[in-house]
């Protein structure tokens, strides 16, 4: 999963990865500095609710902002600095939403999270 968002994980700018399911859980996360809370702490559930009929939305604060785009598996929120990339981070995930869908239809949604055995 790292392989997935490592292209957005190495923008300047960019802080942060988590993917929520459509329930709220926290399915996958990454930061590039610890963040002053646990995503895995927080209750997710309004943040999913309120997102329901979105397909993507930017939301700017005084120091951070967050984009958001639907996928298949749920919800992707990119967290970056208020001037963040945010034309590369939308290209990025143009790019990354097929491998995601294929991803989850050819396996399930649990072939996301499998750990690739060595041979």
């Amino acid at each position: 999963m790292n392989d997935l968002f490592k292209d957005i994980l190495n923008m300047t700018g960019v802080r942060g990865v988590i993917l929520l399911s459509f329930q709220g859980d926290v399915l996958f996360q990454a930061f590039n500095a610890p963040p002053g809370r646990k995503p895995a702490e927080m209750d997710w559930r309004p943040v999913v609710q309120a997102l329901l009929n979105i397909r993507e939305a930017d939301l700017i604060y005084e120091e951070l902002r967050l984009y958001t785009r639907k996928t298949p598996a749920g919800y992707l929120v990119i967290a970056m600095e208020p001037f963040g990339p945010a034309a590369m981070v939308r290209l990025n995930c143009d790019l990354l939403l097929p491998e995601l869908k294929k991803s989850s239809s050819a396996r399930g949604l649990k072939g996301l999270f499998k750990r690739k055995r060595s041979r």
